[in-house]
């Protein structure tokens, strides 16, 4: 896998069996319920890590908990569903998951960093430069209908269902 490419998700499935960790990223809308399915899970390969810090419904809990007890997956859970998880669900015993009540990216730091981050940004494509972090980057060719993956490392890959945006 190329790095510094941007696939389209429809390329999804191909790129799966290649990654050990898997970050959720994405807004919850009728079309993101249940992105991270079954199938997707099981392209995965054995020990990889996903981390879900979308909404609960963006990844199909009862597959992703098979995959957890059966031990072959392990998660990162700043969300999940139904949220919060009741006292007695089995994954808090689950030893191949971690579970942050929904506050994982809420520090201190958080807020002067983004603004840092969103005033480089900006500068980078007023300036006709790619953003932060996309160097070397190239676009593959998608169709209209079809929404991007950004892939930042070979193992290290970020599912999004649209294309950021600055207003």
């Amino acid at each position: 896998i190329d790095e510094r490419v941007i696939h389209p998700l429809t390329a999804l499935p191909s790129l799966l069996p290649h990654v050990d960790v898997l970050i959720v990223a994405a807004s919850l809308n009728p079309s993101s319920i249940g992105l991270v399915d079954a199938e997707v899970l099981r392209a995965l390969p054995d020990n990889a890590l996903v981390v879900n810090i979308a909404r609960g419904k963006v990844v199909d809990q009862s597959a992703l908990e098979a995959e957890l007890y059966s031990g072959r997956l392990r998660a990162a859970l700043d969300v999940t569903d139904p949220e919060p998880l009741p006292d007695d669900h089995p994954l808090w015993h689950a030893e191949n998951v971690l579970i942050t009540p929904h506050v994982g990216g809420d520090t201190d730091a958080l807020h002067p960093r983004r603004r840092s981050l969103i005033r480089r940004q900006i500068d980078h494509l007023l300036h006709g430069r790619f953003a932060c972090g996309a160097r070397n980057v190239r676009i593959q060719e998608a169709g209209a209908d079809q929404r991007l993956l950004p892939v930042r490392q070979r193992t290290l890959h970020h599912v999004h269902r649209r294309q950021p945006r600055i207003a």
